[in-house]
């Protein structure tokens, strides 16, 4: 039996993102802040949370834990977008629609979307010039309000086609913190022994300054690690917690230390592709040099998010540039004990590229500084997972996962994966010690690609070519030896 770390998983759910700032900021400059707020709060209300009763009563909200449990059902994920479009807009009863904040998204978005001639007139809402908040009798109007919330979506979707993942990955995170978890267990994640999930502390990042934060997360941060103490002391012998860092907080490491040695979290979360970066940064450097310190002097792991991708504060402002591994390889000679995980290993533009005979593989021939994203092409030589190679080679402490390396399931990316790691291996044994599972779950649902993704990497170490030694490493060993546990 295959014993399996999965070391990257993700079991927060919305109440836990600023979900109209993502909003506004992924769907620039088509979803204005009012229709964002409207989208927001339909989505937060249907929202469940393994632990409202430990909320002040001000923020609770109602919600039928038995309507959420119908998207975790088995048929989930088979369902295609219209289903799933259709199954969020039918949660919401039309009490919901009459919110004033609500038909004032909707309102602006009919005003777009009849300038556009998107929807027709005969769609369109209007309101009695007296008619004040609706009454639940008014159902003409509230099947027009339901329409236009579709058709918002559909608008959506049709400006940013990545945000139909979006929306399938929002309808899945309206479940509670503890059925995310079961549904791992049961479905995606079946078979793992032992899953590490990471919270994300984003609320700083998706606001624009000097203005006031006007998106905020449901749950404040201290809520949110509260929440999942209470979690990962429920299912202590399956999942640990890392806790997350935002070093634009004035109190961030009081927050993380609090949460290692006191709340029962393992690790750290780093994710620069927020808005920093762990050498030098121009605002937090003094805060992220503190982290450092504390995390080697207690050897405390880090988890750190390393491609030119991911949740960036910033879409298309190259601010995954901030993951740059050089910038790693800077701060670990000032803290060369630093145990430290890098997610993702560098990004796929390596991993993926033809393996080719000047393939730069020995650690003392690294050295070219990759920089932005014009500079990463699709070759080993000119990519961030070369730079991430040869800091788990060069650091006793730093390994790397396989999270989201989501172009295995292509046959010739496949081929390209397997000869890349048996040429290392044969090369460098020591990097065969270095390179963790990871899946960075729930994320995939944004790619349509959780179910199939650990089968993928079984059936590739699985192959001729993969040692035993190599599979029981990548699968256990080597995550065990990151975490200290046996």
């Amino acid at each position: 039996m295959r014993k399996v770390i999965d070391i990257h998983t993700h079991l927060f759910n919305l109440k836990y993102l600023p979900v109209a700032g993502i909003l506004v900021r992924y769907a620039h400059p088509f979803v204005s802040p009012r229709i964002a707020f409207a989208i927001e709060k339909l989505l937060i209300r249907h929202t469940g949370s393994t632990y409202a009763a430990a909320m002040p009563v001000g923020k609770k909200m109602v919600f039928d834990e038995n309507t959420l449990d119908r998207s975790i059902g088995s048929d989930f994920l088979k369902m295609d977008f219209y289903r799933i479009k259709k199954d969020l807009v039918n949660s919401v009863s039309d009490f919901e629609f009459s919110d004033p904040q609500v038909q004032e998204g909707l309102l602006e978005f009919q005003e777009k979307a009849l300038a556009e001639n998107f929807i027709s007139e005969l769609e369109a809402v209007h309101f009695p010039a007296d008619a004040g908040l609706l009454k639940q009798t008014d159902e003409n109007i509230f099947r027009k309000l339901r329409n236009l919330f579709e058709r918002l979506i559909d608008w959506i979707c049709t400006k940013v086609k990545e945000m139909s993942n979006y929306f399938k990955w929002f309808r899945f995170m309206q479940n509670s913190e503890e059925n995310i978890l079961k549904y791992l267990m049961n479905k995606d994640g079946s078979g793992v022994e032992l899953y590490i999930h990471h919270l994300m502390d984003v609320d700083n990042y998706f606001n624009e300054p000097p203005e006031p934060s006007r998106y905020v997360s449901y749950f404040t941060i201290e809520e949110q690690i509260n929440n999942m103490a209470m979690l990962n002391q429920k299912y202590s012998n399956k999942i640990y917690g890392f806790v997350a860092f935002d070093p634009s907080r004035a109190n961030c490491l009081n927050l993380v230390k609090d949460a290692i040695e006191n709340k029962g979290f393992r690790g750290i979360k780093f994710y620069p592709p927020l808005g920093y970066r762990p050498f030098n940064d121009p605002k937090y450097r003094n805060h992220i040099d503190a982290l450092f310190t504390y995390c080697q002097d207690n050897d405390i792991p880090i988890f750190a998010h390393c491609n030119m991708g991911g949740f960036e504060a910033y879409p298309k402002k190259d601010s995954g540039h901030n993951s740059n591994p050089m910038f790693w390889y800077n701060a670990l000679k000032q803290y060369p004990d630093l145990r430290l995980c890098l997610a993702h290993a560098g990004g796929g533009e390596g991993w993926f590229a033809e393996p080719l005979p000047n393939d730069e593989i020995l650690p003392e021939h690294i050295n070219d500084i990759v920089l932005g994203q014009d500079e990463q092409q699709d070759s080993w030589n000119s990519s961030y997972a070369k730079i991430v190679y040869k800091l788990c080679l060069e650091f006793k402490n730093v390994y790397c996962d396989t999270a989201y390396l989501d172009e295995l399931s292509d046959p010739r990316s496949y081929s390209y994966m397997r000869l890349r790691l048996q040429k290392l291996f044969r090369a460098q044994p020591s990097f065969s010690k270095k390179i963790i599972y990871g899946s960075d779950w729930h994320m995939l649902f944004q790619e349509g690609i959780n179910q199939t993704y650990m089968s993928d990497y079984i059936k590739l170490f699985d192959e001729i070519g993969f040692s035993q030694e190599n599979r029981e490493d990548f699968f256990w060993n080597n995550a065990s030896n990151y975490l200290k546990i046996r």
